[in-house]
């Protein structure tokens, strides 16, 4: 049985009228976005290491590409975006040319340092160009954000916690005070405290998840457990019993039904798949629809009951695509847009790290590739394109 608040009759849909001071108006539309850009875009010469004539990790191209990109978002006038993880590049504790952009990581303290030296260059320019549209963020932490996922040395796990908190400080805490900007969030001193939330828009209640958990022996984890389960399942439990919340969408980086398709992606998934607490706890709780990144493609799955779709994209890939979701009392109408991407291979933008997308980057044209509904009973209909199954 689907979750009570589908039954969503004239007397709840009232109630929903009368909270829409602090709710929001019943019908919006809001983006996807995982993926962008999955590579350290920003002008680092006012970094800490950086001399004349050293190289830069931002050229004309990929202005130009992240310009279109951020423009065609923005031509749907969304109340806001969702970047469920994979911002940056994020390989920050190393330095493969010996340049010390971000400051010596001969060892962990200074690898510390540039790790938040790094944070303070590329995420203020990454937000700037939702920012001047007027765009707000919603993030998800994504494997890059904690320095990619090669977490097998002593160093590389130490770090983790460094990672984590320089990212909540970009996009989950505001101000000196370091204030959460979120009230519905895991409980304080936890690991997962700024890092995972959840807030109310019209008829949606909108959670990220983080989908990376550390255990004691310092390994990282794809896996939903602990403390943010505890907490996810009181979030969702006091959804599914509230009749004016028409709609629950999660968002996290890793997929957890295994996707059909991946490019360039290391194909992370949580652990467990449909068996998980996780997903068993969205199914349980009458969860619409699960938004992930990762695979930098698109492709569709369901169990239980949930949805889930995969997409976005790197511009370093051959195509860019992202998501526009149009929110109704009645329906969640889901179009996925796409662009192919236009490269030149004869050279390389630097970064920190060994990784480097090609420097010559051009966005082609935006078109539909996929739409599909999901009513407010919860089934899906109008499936086309790239969501067919």
């Amino acid at each position: 049985m689907r979750k009570s608040r589908l039954a969503f009759t004239a007397l709840a849909l009232g109630a929903f009228v009368l909270m829409a001071g602090t709710a929001g108006a019943a019908s919006y539309q809001f983006v996807s976005a995982p993926d962008s850009w999955n590579n350290d875009i920003g002008d680092v010469r006012s970094a800490v290491g950086w001399d004349r004539g050293e190289p830069n990790s931002v050229n004309p191209s990929w202005r130009r590409a992240i310009k279109a990109v951020v423009d065609e978002m923005a031509s749907r006038e969304p109340r806001f975006v969702l970047v469920a993880g994979d911002t940056v590049e994020g390989e920050w504790d190393e330095d493969v040319d010996g340049l010390g952009t971000f400051g010596s990581t001969a060892d962990l303290a200074g690898k510390r340092r540039a790790v938040r030296a790094a944070a303070r260059s590329y995420y203020p320019q990454w937000h700037a160009p939702f920012a001047r549209r007027g765009m707000r963020v919603h993030a998800a932490l994504g494997d890059h954000e904690i320095g990619d996922n090669w977490w097998n040395e002593p160093d590389e796990r130490a770090l983790v916690p460094t990672f984590r908190r320089a990212w909540a400080r970009h996009f989950t805490l505001r101000g000196r005070r370091s204030r959460f900007v979120y009230a519905n969030h895991p409980p304080a001193g936890t690991q997962h405290a700024t890092t995972a939330y959840a807030f109310r828009s019209g008829p949606v209640l909108f959670v990220t998840v983080d989908t990376f958990h550390q255990r004691r022996s310092g390994v990282v984890h794809t896996e939903i457990v602990g403390t943010q389960l505890r907490w996810l399942q009181r979030v969702l439990s006091r959804a599914h019993r509230d009749p004016t919340v028409t709609f629950v969408i999660v968002q996290g980086h890793a997929p957890v039904l295994h996707p059909s398709r991946a490019v360039g992606s290391s194909e992370l998934t949580v652990m467990g798949g449909s068996r998980s607490a996780f997903w068993r706890t969205l199914e349980a709780n009458g969860v619409d629809l699960y938004l992930s990144g990762e695979m930098h493609a698109i492709s569709t799955a369901a169990h239980g009951g949930v949805e889930q779709v995969v997409h976005g994209s790197t511009l370093a890939f051959g195509r860019y695509n992202y998501l526009t979701v149009a929110v109704s009392p009645e329906r969640l109408a889901l179009t996925v847009r796409e662009a192919r991407m236009a490269r030149n291979r004869s050279s390389r933008l630097w970064q920190v790290g060994d990784k480097r997308p090609w420097a010559s980057i051009r966005v082609g044209r935006f078109r539909s590739v996929g739409t599909m509904t999901i009513t407010a009973d919860g089934s899906v209909q109008d499936r086309t394109g790239r969501f067919r199954r």
